[in-house]
């Protein structure tokens, strides 16, 4: 910018004072040794030599890690199926009941269901082995057709219990089939 007056006053800050356009070559910084390379010859350590002629500080990674190379027992295959919980939304008790009577006897895990004072909606709770011999899936896919899927997470069941009705524990899909 040829002229600084041109300049809006909140940019003034940021302009240079006259005086810095003027080189001074007497008042240039002493820079002598500023470009040496540091140097890591670790001076702080004490010299008394330990293994291999290095300093006694000095631990090799091999000593401070856990021995991790496999062992028989590694080699096995955890063969424990993992339990998998899901939750579902029906509007109204028939049509939870009308996903029930689909899943009939196929679903061998646990069921509960809850009500919403509030709002009116049922949850329908699974939680089962997730094989595909214990029905957890097509129990999984049928609800899905009748209701809505809903999150489920480590604070779900905290939910359910202080805000919704427990109305039908553990084996709500034979009882839902009946009605």
């Amino acid at each position: 910018m040829e002229d600084p007056e041109e300049l809006d006053t909140r940019f003034s800050r940021f302009a240079p004072p006259e005086d810095e356009f003027e080189e001074d070559e007497e008042e240039s910084p002493d820079l002598e040794g500023y470009f040496e390379p540091l140097r890591l010859d670790n001076s702080d350590i004490p010299a008394k030599p330990g293994k291999a002629g290095l300093p006694e500080a000095f631990v090799p990674i091999t000593d401070t890690v856990k021995d991790i190379s496999p062992t028989a027992d590694d080699n096995k295959e955890d063969n424990t199926p993992s339990k998998a919980y899901r939750l579902f939304s029906f509007p109204s008790w028939n049509i939870a009941s009308k996903a029930a009577l689909e899943i009939g006897d196929t679903y061998q895990g646990e069921s509960s269901l809850y009500k919403n004072p509030s709002s009116g909606i049922y949850y329908l709770a699974l939680s089962g082995i997730a094989e595909p011999e214990s029905g957890f899936f097509f129990a999984s896919n049928i609800c899905s057709e009748f209701g809505t899927k809903e999150r489920y997470n480590c604070g779900t069941p905290g939910f359910l219990s202080e805000h919704c009705e427990l109305l039908v524990a553990d084996k709500a899909i034979e009882i839902l089939c009946k009605y």
